[in-house]
C-alpha cells in the first residue's frame, strides 16, 4: 500500500494487506493516527502507532503528523527500519516502556523529532531510565540523549560519569 501524500487524520490498515514496503507512509505529513483492522493477522497498533506484529514488539511507523505526547506499547522491544519517527516534528514527549533496550540509538531514532522536549522511561525498564526528560542508562551513570526540543538549562544526574558522543546532537 502507499498512503496518498495529502491524506489527513487517521488511516486503518485493512486486514487484506500482508506487507508494507519501506516508505509506505512517506509524504503523509498530515497523517496523525494509524490503526489496524481488528482482524489483521500481521500488523498491530497502539496509541496510533503502527507495529510490524500483533504482539506490539516491533515499532514500524509513527505517523508524521502526530503531535503532542506519544506512548510506546509496553512490549515494544525494537524499531523496524531506519527511522520509524521520520518526519515526526511535532511530538513533544515520549514514553518508553519496560522492554525498550539499552542499546537504543536515540539520536538516530528521533532525529526528526525537533519538538521532543522530554523522554520518560518506565521504572521497570531494566536498561534505561530518565531524569528530568533526559535519557540515561539504568544506573544513571551514562547520558544517552538530550531531546532536540529541550530548552533552558540542562542539569545532569549527580551520578553521571559519561556522556554519549551524540547526546546533544541536534539539541536546542
Amino acid at each position: 500500500i502507499r498512503c496518498p501524500g495529502g491524506k489527513t487524520g487517521s488511516f486503518t490498515v485493512p486486514a487484506s494487506i500482508n506487507s508494507l514496503r519501506p516508505g509506505a507512509f512517506a509524504g503523509c505529513w498530515k497523517l496523525t493516527w494509524i490503526d489496524t483492522d481488528p482482524e489483521h493477522k500481521t500488523f498491530g497498533s497502539f496509541d496510533g502507532l503502527l507495529y510490524a506484529d500483533r504482539d506490539l514488539l516491533s515499532l514500524l511507523q509513527c505517523p508524521a503528523g502526530r503531535s503532542g505526547p506519544v506512548t510506546l506499547a509496553p512490549s515494544t522491544f525494537e524499531f523496524v527500519g531506519a527511522a520509524p519517527f521520520a518526519g515526526c516534528t511535532q511530538i513533544t514527549s515520549l514514553n518508553l516502556g519496560p522492554a525498550v533496550p539499552e542499546h537504543l540509538n536515540a539520536s538516530r531514532a528521533f532525529a526528526d523529532c525537533i519538538s521532543l522536549a522530554r523522554v520518560d522511561v518506565a521504572p521497570e525498564n531494566p536498561g534505561l531510565s530518565s531524569l528530568d526528560g533526559l535519557l540515561y542508562n539504568k544506573a544513571m551513570t551514562w547520558l544517552h540523549w538530550c531531546p532536540h526540543g529541550r530548552t533552558g538549562t540542562v542539569t545532569l544526574a549527580e551520578t553521571t560519569v559519561d556522556i554519549d558522543e551524540t547526546a546533544f546532537r541536534g539539541a536546542a
